[in-house]
């Protein structure tokens, strides 16, 4: 059947496109730039689903029991800094020999750390600490805070305060510090002790060097232990760990298993 003079046939043929007309080229650098555009999207797409998703699955062999501590125990650790200005040196003999085998231990195992300071000088140090109670308060060593007259607590998660001292017992070398947060403060519980395992697997959680947070194991090596320097006790009921413990670690928690602080 003919139709002006052109067949339905030709009709047809022409509506197709026969040969590389310049429309068909057009439409096939369009389609090489969709192309090219939908790789880029489908890229961000699943960059963004995985950053929704966050980390990989984690397999639950993985995930054990100290693993589970630390997770529980990062938030409730805090970084401590200090300030002090330094008097006349200790003039009880017990407090002389503490401060001199201090001092002894950090020089035999990792040199001589800061030059003695002089009286009047401001001294600065590190520690670590860990929250036990929701209003604020926070368990460190008390040779930590010891005549700090400044003292900075900072968590993991940037939140910073300053502190008070609160409470000290120098014979068992603790100390109650206190800061004012926003909100109640995770912690973690004090064990009684009564159900310490020689060879149970602990967790020391401080802040050594001032590098932040910082995860040890070892195992509870031993119970009551005594320090003594020439002759003079200086602390009873020692626990021993092979857990590293390093100069800025001073007032972080041992933990066993259950995050309790032992």
């Amino acid at each position: 059947m003919r139709k002006g003079g052109r067949s339905e046939r030709a009709i047809i043929s022409g509506k197709r496109g026969c040969g590389p007309s310049a429309n068909s080229l057009t439409f096939l650098q369009m389609n090489m730039v969709q192309k090219t555009t939908l790789w880029v999207l489908l890229f961000l797409a699943g960059a963004a689903v995985l950053g929704m998703a966050g980390e990989a699955p984690v397999s639950s062999s993985r995930r054990t029991a100290m693993v589970e501590a630390v997770g529980r125990a990062i938030p409730c650790v805090a970084s401590i800094s200090t300030e002090r200005k330094v008097s006349v040196q200790h003039g009880e003999p017990q407090r002389q020999a503490k401060s001199v085998i201090f001092n002894k231990i950090t020089d035999l195992f990792w040199g001589k750390m800061a030059p003695t300071s002089a009286p009047g000088q401001v001294r600065q140090a590190l520690g670590s600490a860990v929250a036990i109670h929701p209003a604020g308060y926070l368990l460190t060593n008390f040779h930590v805070t010891e005549r700090a007259s400044r003292i900075l607590v900072a968590f993991d998660d940037g939140r910073s305060y300053s502190a008070r001292f609160v409470a000290g017992d120098e014979a068992s070398d603790l100390a109650l510090i206190k800061i004012d947060p926003e909100a109640p403060l995770p912690t973690l519980e004090l064990s009684d002790g009564s159900g310490l395992l020689l060879g149970e697997s602990v967790i020391a959680v401080g802040n050594p060097f001032g590098l932040g947070q910082t995860v040890t194991a070892g195992i509870l090596s031993a119970r009551n232990r005594q320090a003594r320097y020439e002759g003079v006790v200086l602390f009873n009921d020692i626990l021993q760990t092979d857990a590293a413990i390093n100069p800025g670690s001073s007032g972080g928690p041992l933990l066993d298993l259950d995050a309790n602080i032992i």
